[in-house]
């Protein structure tokens, strides 16, 4: 069967094709399974422009296909070194508008706290692990998480004193409100039609319940080579600068990703 149109991909990551005018189809080479599901319990409970699952299955290995509603729309990231100071603010607003939707979700009385996917499995998120971690049932055990992957540190006196000041640092965070988070906001994610109004957002794999700084971290993190994109941030995020000075030092510490 022949493909048209791969949208993004590169070596590793999941793959985005045009199926037929109203259809796409997505490959991941990674088992993601929870994307779908949660593509579909977002849909339900806010009106941010999500594609509609249309099915999804898991092939013996391991491996995920999704075919999912067409959108029809510009990449942010392709568009993104033509648009104007006023095209962006546009976009801002509507992504501060999402985003502070799909932050009120309220987690079930009964779990309120844990740390997962919607449904309270591991999470996939290519900044904590490469492999699905958790669930946490608290902001402190998944700081613990956090400092455990710190551990060959303790090898030497000197990795000992650092590691305490990162300890330090991390486990004040483990107060923090946990809302939904997409967890990938970057431009290749967004897409706009010619008025600049969002009308998809994509890439769900890596969303979930999360510390409230984790959107404005990953965010930042995973734009921050790009030329604007941070200043970009700010239009549409609370700043959590704290929080991100320490996973860049973790970062440091461990290596990327963390």
């Amino acid at each position: 069967m022949h493909w048209s149109r791969r949208i993004y991909g590169r070596t590793g990551s999941p793959r985005v094709y045009r199926l037929t005018k109203t259809t796409g189809i997505k490959f991941c080479t990674k088992a993601r399974p929870h994307e779908a599901e949660t593509m579909r319990f977002v849909r339900t409970h806010t009106s941010i422009p999500i594609p509609e699952v249309l099915d999804v299955w898991t092939k013996e290995d391991g491996c995920v296909t999704m075919v999912m509603e067409w959108v029809e729309g510009r990449n942010l990231a392709v568009v993104w070194p033509r648009l104007l100071p006023a095209d962006k603010l546009r976009v801002a607003d509507q992504l501060k508008q999402y985003l502070n939707e799909l932050h009120s979700l309220r987690q079930p009385t009964d779990f309120a706290g844990w740390i997962g996917t919607h449904d309270m499995q591991p999470i996939s998120d290519s900044l904590l692990s490469n492999e699905p971690c958790g669930p946490f049932s608290s902001g402190r055990e998944f700081n613990r998480f956090l400092i455990s992957r710190l551990a060959f540190m303790e090898s030497t006196d000197e990795g000992r004193a650092e590691l305490e000041g990162v300890k330090n640092d991390v486990l004040k965070t483990a107060h923090r409100r946990v809302v939904f988070t997409h967890s990938d906001i970057v431009a290749r994610n967004i897409l706009v039609d010619d008025r600049n109004d969002v009308v998809a957002i994509l890439d769900w794999e890596m969303a979930g319940w999360m510390p409230e700084q984790w959107e404005y971290v990953k965010a930042m993190w995973m734009g921050q080579y790009d030329e604007g994109w941070p200043e970009f941030v700010h239009l549409f995020l609370k700043p959590y600068d704290n929080d991100l000075r320490i996973h860049m030092e973790m970062c440091r510490l461990h290596g990327s990703p963390f």
